[in-house]
């Protein structure tokens, strides 16, 4: 079974990443040009589109990979199957767990699949067309771990690359 992506969701996070991209382009130029007008409003600005893109970014890594679950495992390709494949045989994955990232735009309800402790995949009904089919198919293969609580810290440092282990003392529901 393969994932079925929601297109339009991904091309406004695109158009608003490029997007972001230029005003912090266009906020740093002038600043370089004419620094004694910089100001820590520029500088806020600056800052807090920085951190926007980057957590654009981290959804676009993390939640739009393809992955295809076969019999032997999960075949896993980063940013819409664009990036490099990779094959998960499935006694290296641990198990997933439950999760429920606020969104206005679905019930965020999120799968994180652990690969040796790790964790390495997401999966959000906010991308997925056929998460609820996706997510069933995945039971039947790979082991269920229950729910954990969404905690922001650890996703701002997954983004910056240190892991997301499995624990077994979070809320299991």
């Amino acid at each position: 079974m393969k994932i079925k992506f929601k297109f339009g969701l991904l091309m406004i996070a695109i158009l608003s990443t490029v997007g972001l991209i230029s005003i912090v382009t266009i906020l740093l130029n002038a600043a370089l040009r004419h620094p004694e007008r910089i100001n820590a409003g520029i500088v806020s600005g600056i800052v807090l589109l920085l951190v926007i893109i980057i957590f654009i970014i981290r959804e676009m890594k993390f939640k739009w990979n393809y992955i295809e679950v076969t019999n032997t495992g999960l075949l896993v390709s980063s940013f819409l199957g664009l990036g490099p494949s990779r094959k998960i045989p499935f006694n290296e994955i641990t198990g997933f767990k439950h999760s429920w990232e606020p969104s206005k735009i679905s019930d965020g309800h999120v799968i994180n699949i652990y690969e040796n402790n790790k964790r390495t995949i997401e999966i959000s009904d906010v991308s997925c067309k056929n998460f609820k089919e996706f997510t069933d198919h995945l039971k039947s293969k790979v082991k269920e771990l229950g729910y954990e609580e969404l905690r922001y810290f650890k996703v701002l440092m997954n983004v910056f690359g240190i892991p997301i282990m499995l624990t077994q003392n979070q809320n299991e529901r």
